[in-house]
């Protein structure tokens, strides 16, 4: 029945190097992960349930150390978002390092800031149609991303969205732009 994590709750534990993440969590508190240098796997059976925690900062996902994700003990490396996901959280997928692949869902409406944030084994990003707004940082350092459409409905992408992709070599920006910040590029 826990359905949060707390502020520091896993901090130091050094030796700590899987997690299993239950349905049932909704927010997990800053720096939970802190110092969790030996983990290297986040295990989960519901993406839907994962796309929709809220994390205070980077260090409260286990993800930021651990870089491989797993469903139902499957390691994920194409991510598809789930039609039941309306936006994709602040920090859901940082230094997700096992991602090659990401589809965005035609329900997702917003990725919120660092969303994707060092996931620098993706190559290959299709964002849904319904997407409006792309946050501050969501695929900072993603450097092996090639090719990416932003979609027609975006009317604003934030501060170093895109920085670091240094392997980008093809991209579309829709004619409703209103906003771009500094860096995005």
């Amino acid at each position: 029945n826990v359905a949060s994590i707390g502020v520091s709750a896993f901090c130091n534990c050094s030796s700590l190097s899987c997690i299993s993440i239950p349905d049932k969590i909704t927010v997990i508190g800053g720096g939970a992960f802190s110092g969790c240098d030996s983990l290297t796997r986040v295990d989960i059976s519901d993406l839907s349930a994962w796309c929709k925690i809220v994390y205070d900062n980077i260090s409260a996902n286990p993800l930021s150390k651990a870089g491989n994700l797993y469903l139902n003990n499957i390691k994920v490396t194409k991510l598809t978002i789930p039609s039941d996901v309306t936006r994709i959280n602040s920090y859901a997928f940082c230094n997700c390092n096992c991602l090659t692949d990401i589809t965005i869902s035609n329900k997702v409406t917003s990725i919120e800031d660092l969303a994707f944030y060092g996931c620098n084994n993706v190559t290959n990003v299709i964002i849904g149609n319904k997407v409006t707004s792309i946050g501050a940082s969501a695929f900072y350092g993603c450097s092996s991303l090639i090719s990416i459409t932003i979609p027609d409905l975006v009317t604003s992408i934030g501060d170093s969205a895109f920085y670091g992709c240094s392997s980008l070599t093809n991209f579309t920006i829709p004619n409703k732009i209103t906003s771009i910040e500094d860096g995005v590029f």
